[in-house]
């Protein structure tokens, strides 16, 4: 039986209860043997590794619109119209426990304003996010949570494992055994495919230079909510 994630008290601000679906195609280049399902259910300990695998919101991929913007879980934080647990706030981020953790103290730093992605985030609260995230994980270090090392980890796209469509940057403390796991074919790239393929980033890197060019400030409004 499929584990859900629980109706939060925000009306209809929020994203409501629904199935986890089978992981996809590929899901298991970044799993362990085992899952974690749900956000509280799922299951904990044991031999097996845990994914990076969180809440599944309604929300539209691209292009939200308003009504979007309501549904999304992250919008209802921000706006203290749904419970989380805040480590830190200010006028343009908020960081909060992640109700499926990977590990004791994982930390989700999101910004105020909705944004789906790097494409949609200014770089000045992108940088912003950054910087938070930095701060808390040598925060781990001194907190006295269980910390040997720290993973921050970035979901942009759902071929990229995104799955709240709401920029969010992942920070969590890391021990021996701790079950999490990524797979992937590690093998080392011809250096005459390295330089091709370093030529296709300079190309995107020039194509961003030539667009920030043309448009030297971010027409996108930028949105303070008030915890």
């Amino acid at each position: 039986m499929p584990h859900t994630r629980p109706s939060l008290t925000a009306g209809d601000h929020v994203c409501q209860a629904k199935p986890w679906p089978r992981p996809g195609p590929g899901a298991d280049d970044i799993v362990g043997r085992r899952r974690v399902h749900g956000p509280s259910q799922g299951c904990r300990g044991g031999e097996a590794g845990k994914s990076l695998r969180f809440f599944v919101s309604d929300c539209d991929h691209r292009g939200m619109g308003a009504h979007d913007q309501e549904q999304c879980i992250f919008c209802a934080i921000v706006a203290g119209e749904a419970e989380a647990s805040v480590v830190f706030s200010d006028d343009r981020v908020v960081a909060f426990m992640d109700i499926g953790a990977v590990t004791p103290g994982h930390v989700l730093v999101v910004p105020r304003r909705h944004a789906v992605g790097l494409e949609d985030l200014d770089e000045e609260t992108s940088t912003h996010v950054w910087r938070v995230g930095h701060r808390i994980g040598q925060a781990f270090r001194q907190s006295g949570l269980r910390c040997e090392g720290v993973n921050v980890f970035l979901a942009d796209g759902a071929a990229a494992f995104q799955e709240i469509f709401h920029f969010h940057l992942h920070v969590f403390p890391r021990y021996k055994d701790d079950g999490f796991r990524i797979h992937a074919d590690w093998a080392t790239r011809d250096r005459h495919l390295l330089d091709e393929e370093a030529l296709y980033v300079q190309r995107g890197l020039a194509a961003l230079d030539l667009a920030g060019r043309a448009e030297p400030n971010d027409p996108r409004p930028r949105e303070h909510h008030e915890m």
